[in-house]
């Protein structure tokens, strides 16, 4: 007989029975949109901040200001948001960020017209993208802790990766979609438009919800006697000291430490890099053929992930070559980006370096359901909270090396070292193995 139990706010109690074929496809299908909402919003300031700055006068300095202040927010609530979603469920603390930070994203270019004093917009603005940052600052962690409970061992690899797949999605809506409209409409639009795909994505995800909720209210008297006995039992606190003493733990974490280090470069720089070496090439094609051909490496080294799981291949083993393939191929590839010679060549090394990063997904980003499946949402904050440091750090470190050497080639050979420093520690270190159950 089938066990459910019901969320109890008094207890903090979470529903943790596993999905059937049927609802994990509406809930993969739901939360993939719900991640490209999430990067639709995320990247509306960066495609439209110079639309804003040459409206506003602003400097690079300033620009710069408000594009890392959504990491100032993005960085603060990673912790709290998978420690909450590991204690009250993860689909309600997704459903309340989204609230904020699409409403914040639809309204946005009201905030200019708050306030004539330039410095206090300014202000405002830098404001709301740290709100909109702390909001979706919580979504990953929220949505691995509720793959972790409702999405078995064999299954979790594809539908967590699928998942990631949707950012991809979200920047290629956003490049695309986005760029169009800002060209045609302004940038107020673009606001408006990202911020309303959000909104009405939320109203998608509370219909499941309800769904979801009304089924768990349909109980078998044994089920509800065992719900009642365990919803006295008082919630289990996370075991922080026994993560840090992990060496696994202390692995994933610096393997994806590095995976973002090289996303970051990546996201950050590479137009730049195109517009300054390439000045003539057409835009379109390097800022969205990437994203297209990740999402295809993303689906194949899911695929792979998963049917290895099946076969009954260990989950170390098979979590340890996904993120070696991620870590050799990306470095092989930055090597090569770093000594192109003609724009093709430069598009096929950055775009091949984006698709060998995709196994990543597959690897130390779905290593925190392995090690510690009820407090995957705690372990994934708190990785996600040391990659981000790579986007407010890491980003302007990088502006320096190049104004003060002027080498891309110096650029991409040390991200290599990096990212292939990063995978050797989780090769030598990482484990598929439970820190507690």
């Amino acid at each position: 007989m089938q066990i459910t139990m019901k969320f109890d706010l008094s207890s903090g109690v979470v529903d943790d029975r596993q999905w059937n074929k049927i609802e994990q496809q509406l809930w993969t299908a739901c939360l993939f949109t719900g991640s490209a909402a999430v990067y639709c919003c995320r990247t509306a300031m960066p495609l439209c901040i110079m639309a804003i700055a040459k409206d506003y006068g602003w400097s690079k300095t300033d620009a710069g200001t408000v594009l890392s202040s959504f990491l100032w927010g993005y960085s603060m609530t990673q912790v709290a948001g998978g420690y909450l979603s590991d204690r009250l469920g993860g689909d309600r603390v997704i459903l309340a960020a989204a609230c904020v930070w699409s409403l914040v994203t639809f309204w946005t270019p009201y905030i200019f017209s708050l306030h004539s004093d330039s410095g206090v917009t300014f202000a405002l603005c830098v404001l709301s993208r740290i709100v909109v940052g702390a909001a979706q600052g919580a979504h990953y962690p929220s949505m691995s802790s509720l793959t972790s409970l409702r999405v078995s061992d064999h299954d979790r690899t594809w539908v967590f990766s699928v998942l990631l797949a949707g950012s991809h999605m979200g920047t290629i809506t956003a490049g695309s979609v986005g760029s169009l409209m800002l060209e045609r409409f302004g940038w107020q639009v673009v606001f408006h438009m990202m911020g309303l795909i959000g909104i009405i994505w939320i109203f998608v995800f509370r219909y499941l919800m309800q769904m979801q909720r009304e089924k768990t209210h349909i109980l078998s008297l044994e089920a509800s006697v065992l719900s009642k006995k365990d919803s006295r039992k008082q919630p289990i606190s996370v075991p922080w000291l026994l993560f840090f003493r992990s060496s696994a733990f202390w692995a994933l974490l610096i393997g994806h430490f590095s995976h973002a280090y090289c996303f970051f470069i990546m996201y950050s720089w590479m137009p730049t890099y195109f517009h300054e070496q390439y000045p003539d090439a057409n835009a379109h094609v390097f800022n969205v053929l990437p994203w297209v051909a990740t999402m295809v490496t993303i689906t194949f080294a899911a695929w792979l992930g998963n049917s290895l799981l099946k076969r009954g291949v260990a989950i170390g083993f098979t979590r340890k070559l996904l993120e070696a393939i991620a870590a050799v191929g990306t470095c092989v590839f930055l090597l090569c980006l770093a000594y192109a010679e003609t724009y093709y060549s430069a598009l096929i090394c950055g775009t091949a370096t984006m698709m060998m990063m995709a196994f990543h997904n597959s690897g130390v980003m779905c290593n925190p359901h392995d090690i510690a499946p009820k407090y995957a949402g705690s372990v994934f904050g708190i990785m996600n909270t040391a990659a981000a440091i790579p986007g407010f750090v890491g980003v302007y470190v990088t502006g320096y090396v190049l104004d003060t050497t002027g080498s891309w080639a110096s650029l991409f050979n040390s991200t290599a070292l990096i990212v292939l420093l990063g995978g050797f520690v989780f090769l030598v270190l990482g484990s598929g193995k439970k820190i507690v159950d």
